[in-house]
């Protein structure tokens, strides 16, 4: 009982003797019994509490963005994933089937619909939902459009037509020489409380969308694919400026993280993820990814179905 007390305060750094046989037995009379040298064990304890305290000094927005990121539900709680318009880590889309398919069943009543921001000449992403689940689906770029890409035969010809808007995301509705952008809720706000499908990868433009938009929105979305430039934009300087910026960033996905089950994140080694110091972040001493992506599926569309 001495023993089982102590780690309520402290963690275990070590033990000896090492040799994890000599602990694991279902026999309560090895205990004690043998040689007199072989009935001592030394242990090196850490305080925990001020372990955190130290590490929080260091770490703290490294360890916040560890865990805001890090998956929470499992392909078998998902019934499976449709992982199969991922293309790599940049372009990360695992569906989680359970909410997927309850949308596609309910198609017409919940005038579902996937929304795509940032697209170039190509979508799996789309195209995907549009061949095999017979999904609408939306396509947003104001940098490759009908009008100056030319002939965009990987975004023709499939199943259920798809529509494209010369129009990008934004925190806010605003022109920037011939470009329109538009904030996220101009999509969202007209949208029923479910049957919103979402990617975005718009190379550091999420940050200023997602911040500007209500969670009120966001709870629209039954499947979020979303991929984060990390330390794009202002963040590519330094000091203060530097340090708040970083700070609102993990706040907009610890936000993600309360409306959302994170259901996959790429790069997948969690070894680039755990363990870091705040230094590390964005051009730091260790690499950490400046690129990251999520699949996400919204916990009280989960919880319905």
């Amino acid at each position: 009982q001495m023993l089982e007390r102590l780690p309520r305060t402290f963690g275990v750094v070590a033990r000896a003797p090492t040799q994890g046989a000599l602990f694991r037995s279902s026999s309560r009379s090895l205990l004690c019994a043998g040689d007199e040298k072989d009935k001592s064990v030394a242990i090196s304890f850490v305080n925990l509490e001020r372990l955190r305290a130290v590490r929080a000094a260091k770490s703290e927005l490294a360890d916040r963005l560890e865990r805001a990121t890090l998956p929470t539900l499992t392909s078998e709680a998902c019934e499976g994933l449709d992982k199969d318009a991922s293309n790599g880590d940049g372009a990360l889309h695992h569906w989680c089937l359970k909410v997927l398919q309850d949308g596609v069943d309910r198609k017409e009543e919940l005038n579902l619909v996937g929304l795509s921001y940032g697209i170039a000449t190509y979508d799996d992403w789309a195209k995907r939902l549009a061949e095999s689940y017979k999904i609408q689906t939306e396509l947003f770029d104001c940098f490759a459009t009908t009008s100056n890409s030319g002939a965009t035969p990987s975004l023709e010809g499939w199943k259920v037509p798809t529509k494209r808007h010369a129009v990008c995301v934004s925190g806010h509705e605003k022109l920037d020489g011939s470009r329109r952008f538009e904030p996220l809720v101009a999509q969202l706000h007209g949208r029923g409380p479910r049957g919103t499908l979402l990617k975005m990868d718009v190379e550091g433009a999420e940050w200023e969308a997602l911040g500007a938009v209500e969670d009120e929105e966001l709870q629209k979305v039954d499947l979020f694919d979303l991929q984060i430039y990390l330390c794009g934009g202002p963040l590519a300087g330094g000091g203060e400026e530097h340090a708040r910026g970083l700070r609102k960033r993990v706040e907009v996905l610890e936000r993600l993280a309360r409306i959302f089950y994170v259901v996959a994140r790429a790069p997948e080694k969690g070894s680039l993820f755990r363990g870091k110091e705040d230094a590390d972040l964005c051009g730091g001493g260790k690499r950490y990814p400046d690129t990251i992506s999520m699949s996400y599926v919204n916990r009280h569309r989960f919880a319905e179905v």
